[in-house]
């Protein structure tokens, strides 16, 4: 890895400190170039703006996001609704396990045109679910279920308990279970 991409992550990984310290008002350029180490000028030369930082964030956590993804599939024997499984599996684990989504509340709280690179990315990834489901109205379901459960997490709406959010999760097995095999 090169100096520059070390620096990025460096910054990246300093943005998520502040977000997670601070929350979005908090979230400043000379608050992550503070914490990373580095002078404002450095950070600029990386990320010439907030939304630039903020993209940034978004890329990496979109790519770490797909990489656990792939692990997990790989993990799998590769039949239909496996690529779907892994999905529910990776969705379900706590958002502090899936490194908190910070670029995705920075977005909504500073600059929501920043979401137009999710939703590019989430819809490829939802058509790749559903044509691995072969089609099914029973993937997108699961997927729209999914989603809430991030909605639920991310702003912190506590409207599940553990037991109801593990039989719901149990629920999204079963219907793709029952669908795909």
């Amino acid at each position: 890895m090169g100096r520059s991409l070390e620096t990025q992550q460096k910054l990246i990984r300093a943005a998520h400190v502040v977000i997670r310290e601070k929350g979005i008002g908090g979230f400043t350029l000379e608050a992550v170039a503070k914490q990373a180490g580095v002078s404002k000028g450095g950070l600029l030369h990386h990320f010439p703006s907030k939304d630039a930082l903020i993209e940034g964030i978004l890329e990496e956590e979109m790519n770490q996001f797909e990489r656990q993804l792939q692990q997990r599939y790989e993990l799998t024997e590769k039949k239909r609704g496996d690529l779907l499984r892994a999905y529910i599996s990776l969705s379900s684990e706590p958002l502090d396990a899936q490194f908190g989504y910070f670029g995705l509340m920075a977005a909504v709280g500073i600059n929501p045109t920043l979401l137009d690179l999710v939703k590019r990315k989430q819809n490829e990834l939802n058509e790749r679910l559903v044509q691995d489901a072969n089609g099914s109205a029973e993937a997108d379901l699961i997927l729209m279920t999914l989603d809430g459960l991030l909605f639920n997490d991310l702003f912190q709406l506590n409207t599940l308990n553990s037991q109801r959010r593990s039989r719901m999760l149990r629920l999204l097995y079963a219907l793709e279970n029952m669908k795909l095999t």
